[in-house]
């Protein structure tokens, strides 16, 4: 679940192959400056709310939990959470760098042609009026859900070990996040942007519970 591209309005204009003239990208900013930047941004408002949890929360639980898992030399097994991290942003930024040259906005994922068909002949996308636009935007939404459902899991799981009341706090704050990103989506494509926003927001902190958490198991383990 990573930022890739700004959601644009349904009345774009478009070439006479249904592809829109104008990518959803800022002009002039590479791509993987764009992902990265943003996955930074989010990555250290997380990190830095969850360094906060930990110094104000409640330390000597936290503390325990941590000291239960650098006993048993699993402070590696939270390091390996940076390659999940860092395999999700060279894949988004290779998409993101497709999406862009291609021009072609959420949310299409595929573009389809008819085989054998003219030259002339429009590409297929999804229709994006009426209530089969509405069916097709909430079926995105959905599988934007199941896409990184896996991942979301797997850092939850881990950061609630140490920091389990802040990190229910944060998944049914997200839950809430993805159910308003799902109604705003199936409305129109913008209408994803708020919901989307927190849920980046959310997990970033539930990734900054693991990074902290990694780091303290580290310094007592090394």
């Amino acid at each position: 679940c990573l930022p890739s591209s700004a959601s644009m309005p349904q009345d774009i204009a478009r070439d006479k192959l249904g592809i829109p003239l104008k990518s959803g990208f800022p002009d002039g900013t590479p791509v993987f400056v764009f992902v990265c930047v943003i996955n930074c941004v989010f990555l250290c408002i997380g990190t830095g709310v969850s360094y906060a949890i930990y110094t104000r929360g409640d330390r000597f639980h936290y503390d325990s939990k941590i000291q239960i898992l650098a006993s048993l030399g699993l402070g590696w097994m939270y390091c390996g959470l940076v390659a999940f991290k860092v395999c999700s942003m060279g894949i988004s930024i290779v998409a993101a760098g497709a999406r862009k040259l291609s021009k072609v906005h959420p949310p299409d994922q595929h573009i389809y042609k008819v085989f054998g068909g003219p030259d002339t002949q429009g590409y297929v996308t999804l229709v994006q009026e009426g209530a089969i636009g509405r069916f097709n935007r909430a079926q995105r939404a959905h599988f934007n859900h199941l896409e990184s459902l896996p991942y979301v899991i797997l850092v939850w799981f881990f950061a609630s070990f140490v920091f389990p009341f802040p990190a229910f706090v944060v998944i049914c704050i997200f839950a809430l996040a993805r159910i308003h990103f799902t109604v705003g989506y199936a409305n129109a494509p913008q209408g994803r942007d708020a919901g989307q926003q927190i849920c980046y927001l959310c997990i970033s902190v539930i990734e900054g519970m693991c990074m902290v958490a990694g780091v303290m198991i580290m310094m007592r383990q090394l």
